[in-house]
């Protein structure tokens, strides 16, 4: 009868979760467009129509599902605890950076930073990372996307990574550690394969080269952390 409660609070809380975050994402990616004149601009929030599109569904079932899975996973390995809410606050944290990357195709530094404080207490104190090893892995991450930013500008002339990635990866190479790193670059790095390989056989069209590096990152931080 506990376990049962417990398995209906940690789904309960994953669902509130995923739908605050979409409600959450719509509110940012409408200051975001409208902060560096994106088109299209979203109308403001008093213009939106009652009626939810069809992206707002796929976008909160999406969420809702992927929040319930979060939830279960950590109150398996901590417990419905401070640990257990810490580790839903980091994921809702990086999941709405993921949604707003999507859309925006901009990681604004209104989550991003607040992301960095989260998941460096996340991964002291919860995961118990050692700090030596949680610096490194912060420091290597960052200046590995710095690295490879210069050098794909000085090829092509083009920015493949954004100082928001930059940034990004700050947190996530302070939640994996160094010896993380690998792991999480290697499924980052498949991801952004399958994203190209799909969009060529789907034939999609798009008047940019875009890929979705932050969220290719931030599937690879879970990837490391739960596996």
């Amino acid at each position: 009868m506990h376990d049962k409660f417990l398995f209906f609070i940690a789904l309960f809380t994953g669902g509130i979760t995923g739908l605050l975050i979409s409600l959450i994402a719509n509110k940012t990616v409408c200051s975001v467009r409208n902060k560096y004149k994106m088109t299209p601009v979203l109308p403001n929030t008093k213009d939106i129509p009652e009626e939810p599109s069809l992206t707002d569904l796929l976008q909160g079932s999406t969420l809702v599902v992927l929040c319930c899975i979060v939830s279960l996973v950590s109150a398996i390995q901590f417990g419905i605890n401070l640990e257990w809410a810490v580790g839903i606050l980091f994921s809702a944290t990086l999941l709405l950076l993921a949604v707003v990357d999507l859309r925006t195709h901009f990681i604004p530094d209104m989550l991003v930073l607040p992301a960095i404080l989260i998941g460096t207490i996340f991964s002291l104190r919860i995961l118990g990372t050692d700090p030596y090893d949680m610096t490194l892995g912060a420091i290597v991450a960052s200046c590995s996307a710095l690295l490879l930013r210069k050098i794909y500008a000085m090829m092509s002339g083009k920015i493949p990574v954004g100082w928001g990635n930059v940034k990004l990866l700050i947190c996530c190479g302070a939640v994996s550690g160094l010896y993380g790193l690998p792991k999480l670059f290697f499924v980052a790095f498949s991801m952004a394969c399958l994203w190209i390989i799909a969009r060529a056989i789907l034939r999609i069209n798009t008047n940019t080269d875009y890929i979705p590096i932050g969220p290719c990152l931030i599937a690879g931080t879970f990837f490391q952390m739960f596996f």
